[in-house]
């Protein structure tokens, strides 16, 4: 998409840009959709509390992360949601209203994303104190932990998607991020990850690295010309499963993400930083081995209990990738979904909460063992 781009020869095709376009491609507006529209009014049944809070990750730069709290706290256990690339806190707007019939929900605006602040990103990618996955957690943790400051200490459960799967799971793999949030990770009995994103990916996904070179113009032409409207929505039918509809919403998400520049350089960065990769001007995006296998090293020191859910199709990350992350999390199980892509939250949300509550809802074993003394818990790692 950028070679197309960067050839087109009309420069004042760019002030054509607010002409009105409609991608190509069929997609269905989620109110028309009966279920969905009924799960998106019980989530809206709830009173949500967003906070801005100011964070600092040990650094200079102040960062507001946004958290939208459903619940006061009353119930006996918290739930935290973190979405992926390329949206928002909205990913999870079918499942808020029944998962929080039973749960406090704080869920996240990652840095970057939605209704936090938007940074501009280092130039350096290595000098980056927003948009790298350990600042990432680390901002994360420290809003979460000035949002519960006030709250009934609870158990809390994180629920992350591909993106925030990651973030979740660098929350106790890193030992500098692990650290400095001890007695918040302390709290958090049960990880469930739909798709997480692993460490070490051989190669990038296409569409990424396409979106990680856009430049502005790219975007003015392409928008101008129906070219980035037409990709973004053919992505989105492309990523839906064949018995869910394609939605509109998601699409546009992702296209005001795009025509939004901090919101685009956020999203370029976060892609860039999320894996360690070698940038050769001929072969691309590699990946940066010794630095991957230094990071999935401490996926030894994720000792909570974790679900980890993939869709059996999901085209955007594998299901092997599933496998290997099921193998080498100490305390993981996998469960896969047939039929299922990369979102099941968006897919099948009613199914996604069966799957959260199923699993939230297990005794651990230091419950077993409480209730019945013929079982011993499981030693300390």
């Amino acid at each position: 998409m950028h070679r197309t781009l960067a050839i087109l020869p009309v420069i004042l095709a760019v002030w054509l840009a607010g002409c009105a376009h409609e991608p190509r491609f069929p997609l269905v507006h989620e109110d028309t959709v009966q279920d969905l529209y009924a799960l998106k009014c019980l989530s809206g049944s709830y009173e949500n509390h967003t906070t801005l809070v100011p964070t600092h990750a040990g650094t200079g730069q102040e960062v507001g992360v946004a958290i939208h709290a459903i619940g006061d706290g009353t119930h006996g256990r918290t739930l935290v949601l973190i979405h992926g690339i390329f949206t928002d806190h909205s990913t999870w707007r079918f499942v808020q209203g029944l998962l929080a019939r039973d749960y406090d929900l704080l869920v996240v605006d990652l840095p970057g994303c939605g209704d936090s602040d938007k940074p501009e990103p280092a130039p350096d990618a290595a000098a980056d104190t927003v948009y790298t996955p350990p600042f990432v957690a680390r901002r994360v943790l420290e809003a979460l932990e000035a949002v519960l400051a006030g709250r009934p200490r609870a158990p809390l459960a994180i629920v992350g998607h591909s993106y925030g799967g990651l973030i979740a799971i660098r929350m106790f793999s890193d030992e500098g991020v692990r650290a400095a949030h001890a007695d918040l990770l302390s709290r958090v009995d049960r990880l469930v990850l739909f798709s997480p994103v692993d460490a070490a990916i051989n190669h990038p996904d296409p569409m990424f690295e396409q979106l990680a070179s856009l430049t502005a113009f790219d975007v003015s032409a392409g928008v101008a010309f129906g070219m980035i409207q037409d990709v973004l929505a053919e992505a989105t039918l492309r990523a839906t499963a064949e018995n869910s509809p394609a939605l509109h919403e998601e699409y546009h998400k992702r296209l005001d993400i795009i025509t939004d520049a901090r919101a685009r350089r956020a999203l370029q960065a976060m892609v860039l930083n999320a894996v360690t990769w070698i940038h050769d001007k001929d072969a691309g995006f590699r990946p940066d081995w010794p630095a991957m296998e230094a990071i999935t090293r401490g996926y030894a020191r994720v000792d909570v209990p974790t679900l980890i859910i993939w869709g059996e199709r999901d085209e955007t990350l594998p299901v092997s990738m599933g496998y290997k992350l099921a193998a080498q999390l100490p305390s993981a199980k996998l469960v896969t979904v047939p039929g299922a892509m990369h979102s099941l939250q968006i897919e099948r949300p009613r199914y996604a909460v069966e799957l959260i509550e199923q699993f939230v809802g297990e005794p651990s074993m230091a419950d077993r063992a409480t209730a019945d003394p013929s079982v011993e818990p499981a030693p300390a790692k």
